[in-house]
């Protein structure tokens, strides 16, 4: 049995490699680890028995008190049990600071039906009076919200394989109670750790900034140019802009137009005119990822069954209210030949253009798991910190930020600027407009990826 101050050796820790870890920038998981009773690795087990979970993460800014979790999910994407230290009443911890590094360990009893498992950990903070007042009993699960923070969630860890009892035995059917522990073994400096880099040093040329409409890409777009001088074409024709166009004989021109950075040193570079979606052939994507240059790309698609060495995606989600919600906006103010007949339940159903929400997002997942490294997932949620959105942009492509004269100016400037595209800043203003029907069609289609990316209608 493992005494309180285990902590598994280096050999029992599992590759990362196709784990999706998503990040404010302010934490990182540095590793994961599964184990049985006596501490060594464990994939296979049997219903009842005690699973040990080890996750560390280290503290890359201040961040509040630490709260670390875990939940886990059958092969259909079901959260079957999920709870972090807040919920198991772990003692009050201080206040985590940069530098140091929160090692977690988690006892989940698995009385479960037999099946593969996958597991999701994560790291989130709040305020002392939070965290002491839940415990209390003074505050409910209702008045968290808004006073949770998420700095890194790491998904798609595993598999583990759950049997029968060593006498043979069906133990239940169905789901039942998962008692179990949760404690922090220890908070220290990470001086002594050689620190792994959160991507991959590969520099890619050509990145793609996808997303399912209206979930985030136009801010994108606004702080790639803003900050790296990189004009993000569209795949799509936008009026007002060089978009392709094609010759008499069949051919495109133009491909390339020149952009002028507004920043010093003021430099020019070549970047793909908007509705180049024709250009995209296989060999046209791996010819730009030849270049000595940077191309940004703008997509709502599906994403590409291969990827070339170059290639990179950067991919934002957003809370399905609020981009369903714009996006059923969008439709009727800008393209009225769909929408006749649009309903908002039909755009909750994905009966319109780039489909459901749902498939789109779980699709790039499961490309981004083959990506590893060249795949970075976002959340609109956390685009208001621009210094790790840089960070973030400057490690998957090797580009740095510029000295900008001033920050990207705020939200209110371009809803001014165009009301009808920036519609609303509050990440919460949707809800106001769902009725009771239209929430439970929200939650019956789009609950188990929602879950996943730690999505609520609380």
């Amino acid at each position: 049995m493992v005494d309180d101050n285990f902590w598994p050796p280096p050999e029992v820790f599992l590759s990362l490699s196709d784990a999706l870890q998503m990040t404010d920038c302010r934490a990182r998981c540095a590793g994961v680890a599964v184990c049985n009773e006596s501490g060594g690795p464990l994939k296979h087990c049997y219903q009842g028995q005690p699973v040990h979970f080890f996750f560390e993460f280290e503290i890359l800014d201040d961040i509040g008190v630490p709260v670390g979790g875990l939940e886990f999910y059958d092969s259909s994407g079901t959260i079957i049990h999920g709870k972090n230290s807040l919920q198991y009443g772990a003692p009050l911890p201080g206040i985590a600071r940069k530098g140091k590094r929160l090692r977690y360990h988690q006892v989940i009893h698995v009385e479960v039906g037999p099946g593969e498992y996958r597991f999701t950990v994560g790291l989130a903070s709040t305020d002392e009076a939070t965290y002491t007042g839940y415990g209390s009993g003074s505050l409910t699960h209702l008045d968290l919200r808004g006073r949770v923070h998420e700095h890194c969630r790491v998904m798609n860890l595993g598999p583990f394989v759950v049997g029968l009892d060593p006498s043979g035995k069906l133990l239940h059917h169905g789901m039942a109670n998962l008692s179990g522990s949760s404690r922090l073994i220890a908070a220290e400096s990470s001086a002594a750790h050689v620190r792994a880099p959160l991507l991959s040093p590969s520099v890619p040329h050509l990145i793609y900034v996808a997303s399912y409409p209206r979930s985030g890409n136009v801010w994108i777009r606004n702080l790639i140019q803003h900050y790296f001088g990189r004009y993000v074409s569209s795949l799509y024709e936008e009026p007002g802009t060089v978009n392709l166009e094609r010759n008499g004989d069949g051919s495109f021109r133009p491909m390339f137009v020149d952009y002028q950075v507004e920043f010093p040193p003021y430099t020019v570079r070549p970047v793909l005119v908007n509705g180049c979606g024709p250009l995209f052939s296989k060999n046209f994507r791996r010819y730009l990822t030849t270049l000595d240059e940077h191309f940004f790309l703008k997509t709502h698609e599906l994403p590409y069954d291969h990827y070339w060495e170059g290639e990179a995606v950067v991919y934002v989600t957003r809370h399905p209210g609020a981009a369903l919600w714009s996006y059923y906006n969008f439709l009727r103010d800008h393209m009225p030949d769909m929408s006749v007949g649009l309903t908002i339940e039909k755009v909750i159903k994905g009966q319109v253009l780039f489909g459901s929400w749902s498939e789109h997002v779980q699709r790039w997942l499961e490309r981004g798991r083959s990506l590893g490294s060249r795949f970075v997932l976002l959340r609109y949620e956390h685009l208001s910190d621009e210094a790790g959105f840089c960070a973030t942009v400057s490690k998957l492509t090797g580009a740095s930020p510029l000295a900008v004269r001033r920050s990207l100016p705020e939200f209110d400037y371009w809803h001014h600027q165009a009301p009808q595209l920036y519609r609303s800043g509050k990440t919460d203003e949707w809800r106001q407009h769902f009725s009771e029907p239209q929430l439970a069609l929200l939650r019956d289609i789009h609950g188990p990826t929602m879950d996943k990316l730690g999505y609520t209608l609380d």
